[in-house]
């Protein structure tokens, strides 16, 4: 272990003695850090496994630090790829191997290796034609075999047994699981199916409509069709024109308005003549337009702006909480963020009773029970009576993640302007503290962390594991947050 190594541990080891533990599982990770001393490299836990590297070559250990698969595979990198498989690399090149026996099933010989779907993955391959490499696509299956060959200029992932593929001469069409066309190869740009239907496009940007047999239910006479959305697809005709057509193919709704957005709770928002209002699935105008702005429906109510003020109407048009409002944004958990001007923001229930007070500077909805608010130009969780739950002034950002009722938050470093990342519980206290450049996803309990060193001017980074319990461990023992000063 060089000098610079043990530096930045016994700084580690000075940051972490005071930090309390989090979540209750016992783990025995001494065998883990004593296992991480043999090896030159590891990568993150998947189901159980971490890749490790030593002498030049990987293999595998378990989450106690045994070495499941022996370190014999000549890769450049190994990588998380999904629940059965690990991607590895060697020269640029991709391949997959098992993850629970360590058998190369597809050797590295693709430039990309998609995700799995419905059992075939998308490859793009290296081919030699006419004396020069070029690359082509085409599909393995889940055992690693070729079963479409690498033929096609381009090709997307497999959909209700479906897949859009283009010939070298730029013809794109439809073939199925065994490579067999089944939509001819006169198209140009094409969307996954999505229940029985795929958007496709011809020359000239003109989009259509087919089903899974190729019939054109729509023809290529659109400039834009978005996905659909409670049953009908918003379109865009040649003149710029809004309207809706139905899964029939139908155009139900004609293209008569200037601007439109998606279907919600059974209404869509439309502009004509520079006003806004609501149609239902009939293109019924059943609130008029006449607002200058409008938000989307949620839990029954929308938030609408006229005469430069915001208030809340319901699916009728009725007005519910008159226009008194700069801004206003959709309800949520029975709560909606609301502002009577610069930094005087709060949330309102649904009769227009402003139960957090408008004291805050800008906020975001309500999920899972808190709200984000800014106050003095920090964030900070409230929850729905207003009381602050979770201060985040120190903090610069916050982040969910996989860690529950925790959050992964990071603080700017002011001796090198770069962020540091740790974690605090939903009472603000910071479990593991802000020391790390770099926190992974957690799997299996564990998280990759980094850190970053400028010691003797001469970049480098430690890595190691941190548990949900609070323990850091690394290739030279372990650090508990646990320890009371």
């Amino acid at each position: 272990m060089n000098k610079q190594t043990i530096m930045l541990l016994l700084y580690l080891t000075l940051c972490l003695n005071s930090f309390n533990t989090f979540g209750q599982n016992k783990y025995d990770v001494k065998k883990l850090a004593s296992a991480l001393m043999k090896y030159d490299d590891f990568s993150d836990f998947s189901d159980g496994l971490a890749p490790v590297k030593k002498d030049g070559k990987w293999g595998f250990i378990d989450n106690m630090g045994k070495e499941i698969i022996p370190c014999v595979y000549e890769y450049d990198e190994i990588h998380f790829f999904d629940e059965k498989f690990f991607l590895v690399e060697k020269g640029g090149l991709f391949g997959l191997i098992d993850k629970k026996t360590g058998e190369e099933l597809v050797p590295c010989g693709y430039r990309r290796i998609s995700k799995f779907s419905e059992d075939l993955a998308l490859v793009r391959k290296p081919v030699k034609k006419d004396g020069k490499w070029v690359d082509q696509w085409g599909f393995i299956d889940n055992t690693g075999k070729e079963v479409i060959p690498c033929i096609y200029q381009m090709g997307n992932d497999f959909s209700e047994g479906l897949a859009f593929v283009c010939n070298e001469r730029g013809e794109c069409g439809f073939i199925n699981n065994t490579g067999k066309g089944i939509i001819p190869f006169i198209y140009h740009r094409a969307g996954r199916f999505s229940e029985g239907l795929a958007i496709v496009g011809k020359k000239y940007e003109r989009y259509g409509v087919i089903d899974n047999t190729g019939k054109e239910i729509t023809p290529c006479i659109y400039i834009e069709i978005n996905s659909f959305n409670e049953g009908l697809a918003q379109v865009k005709d040649k003149f710029g024109k809004i309207g809706f057509i139905n899964r029939t193919g139908k155009e139900v709704i004609p293209c008569t308005y200037q601007e439109g957005n998606r279907f919600s709770e059974g209404l869509a928002s439309v502009n004509k003549d520079g006003k806004w209002g609501f149609i239902d699935n009939t293109g019924k105008e059943v609130i008029p337009c006449i607002y200058q702005k409008v938000n989307r429906f949620s839990e029954g109510l929308v938030s609408v702006n006229k005469d430069g003020k915001w208030g809340f109407i319901d699916n009728t048009g009725e007005e519910v909480i008159p226009p008194v409002y700069s801004w206003a944004g959709t309800f949520s958990e029975g709560l909606a963020f609301v502002s009577k001007g610069r930094g005087k923001c709060g949330f309102i229930d649904r009769t227009g009773k402003e139960v957090i007070l408008c004291i805050y500077q800008k906020g975001g909805d309500f999920s899972e029970g808190l709200a984000v608010v800014w106050k003095d130009g920090k964030q900070v969780f409230i929850d729905k009576t207003g009381k602050e739950i979770i201060p985040l002034y120190d903090y610069d950002l916050y982040d969910r993640r996989d860690f529950g009722d925790f959050f992964v938050v990071k603080r700017t470093n002011t001796m090198s302007s770069t962020y540091l990342w740790g974690v605090i519980d939903r009472t603000g206290k910071e479990v593991i503290p802000c020391i790390y450049n770099h926190i992974g996803k957690f799997s299996d309990g564990f998280a990759r962390v980094g850190i970053q060193s400028s010691l003797f001017n001469n970049f480098s980074w430690v890595y190691g594991f941190i548990d949900k319990k609070g323990n850091y461990i690394y290739q030279g023992g372990i650090v508990e947050f646990n320890k009371t000063k």
